[in-house]
C-alpha cells in the first residue's frame, strides 16, 4: 500500500511542476537594455580586430610587474597572454588587419616570424619566474616592442574597451 501513496505523490509532485506557471521575475535579468549584447558596426568590427592583435602585443611587450598590476578576479594575465595570442594570432583577426589596413601587408612576415616563436615556448616556461628572467621571454619581449614600434604604436597599455566582466545581475 505504501508504494502506492509514494507514487501518487510523485505523479501529484511532478503534475504541479509541469502545469504551474514560472515566475516572469528574474532576479539576475538584465533592467538595463542598454547592457544587452549587440552586434559590433563595421567600425566598431575593425577596431576590434586591431585591439585584438594590439592587445597581445602589449602583453608580450610589457614587463611581468605591469602584467601583475592588470591582476584582477576575472583577469589572470598568464591566461590573458595566451588566449589575446590565439585570438588576435588568429588567421582571422590578422587578416582582417591587412585588409582594413590596420595593419600594413608587409608587416605579415614578421607577425607570422613572431606567432611561430611564441608557438615554440615550452609549456614550462609559462609563469611569472621564467617571463621575467627566461631568454626566451627577453628575445619574444623585445620583439613585441618591436613590432608594436613598427605598427606605429607608442602606447603600450592594454586596451579594455571590448572586455566586458559579468558580475552580480550581469552588471
Amino acid at each position: 500500500m505504501l508504494p502506492i501513496f509514494i507514487l501518487a505523490g510523485a505523479l501529484i509532485l511532478m503534475l504541479l511542476v509541469v502545469f504551474l506557471p514560472l515566475p516572469q521575475h528574474n532576479k539576475f535579468a538584465e533592467s538595463d537594455d542598454s547592457e544587452k549584447p549587440r552586434r559590433l558596426n563595421e567600425q566598431e568590427q575593425i577596431a576590434y580586430s586591431y585591439s585584438c592583435v594590439y592587445n597581445s602585443l602589449v602583453l608580450f611587450a610589457n614587463s611581468v610587474d605591469y602584467l601583475k598590476s592588470l591582476s584582477a578576479p576575472a583577469f589572470d594575465p598568464l591566461f590573458e597572454i595566451e588566449s589575446e595570442f590565439d585570438l588576435g594570432f588568429s588567421g582571422y583577426h590578422l587578416e582582417k588587419n591587412f585588409e582594413n589596413g590596420t595593419i600594413k601587408e608587409n608587416m605579415k612576415p614578421d607577425l607570422l616570424d613572431f606567432k611561430k616563436h611564441v608557438l615554440e615556448i615550452p609549456s614550462e616556461l609559462w609563469n611569472y619566474e621564467a617571463l621575467e628572467s627566461h631568454e626566451i621571454w627577453k628575445k619574444i619581449r623585445a620583439q613585441a616592442g618591436l613590432l608594436l614600434d613598427r605598427i606605429g604604436e607608442t602606447r603600450r597599455e592594454y586596451n579594455h574597451e571590448y572586455t566586458k566582466i559579468i558580475g552580480v545581475n550581469n552588471k
